[in-house]
């Protein structure tokens, strides 16, 4: 039997491409994949999954997710990077779940908590500009987003 084991590149017909480690025909170790539309994951591979740290690139946006993965999700502490803002905090299954914060390019964070409850999905954000001499100014406020992505209301 022909199994990939070890270092090496493998081009596959679609036009994807992987640089790294293999265990017994599978991507497992360090690995660098580079999907058919340009996008790109650099980091820890298991039985053929993104799974431990690594870093996941959007090619036409430019935006990363930098952080934990599980089985191919995204999952606990993690970072999505995008062109003037960032998201840092946890994730479950691809989502941002529990305590977090974006931080903007601006000088002002946005600290909260994302709670998913039967497909509504609660975000209690708090919003902190730091002012000149280090005088912060606080707005808190409440958003209900819908799962498919509407709000329902905003406090």
């Amino acid at each position: 039997m022909n199994l990939k084991h070890g270092q090496g590149v493998f081009y596959y017909p679609d036009g994807s491409k992987y640089d790294g480690s293999w265990v017994e025909d599978q991507r497992h170790g360090h690995g660098m994949y580079t999907y058919p539309n340009g996008d790109s994951y650099d980091g820890e591979w298991l039985q053929h999954q993104r799974h431990g740290q690594g870093v996941y690139t959007y090619h036409d946006t430019g935006s990363k997710y930098s952080g934990t993965w599980v089985m191919g999700k995204m999952e606990s502490v993690g970072e999505f990077i995008h062109l003037n803002h960032k998201y840092q905090g946890n994730f479950h299954i691809n989502n941002p779940s529990g305590p977090g914060k974006y931080v903007f390019d601006f000088g002002c964070e946005q600290h909260g908590e994302y709670l998913q409850v039967d497909q509504v999905i609660a975000k209690c954000l708090f919003l902190v500009c730091y002012r000149n001499k280090g005088r912060a100014m606080f707005i808190k406020f409440l958003t209900i987003v819908k799962g498919n992505g509407h709000i329902i209301s905003n406090y």
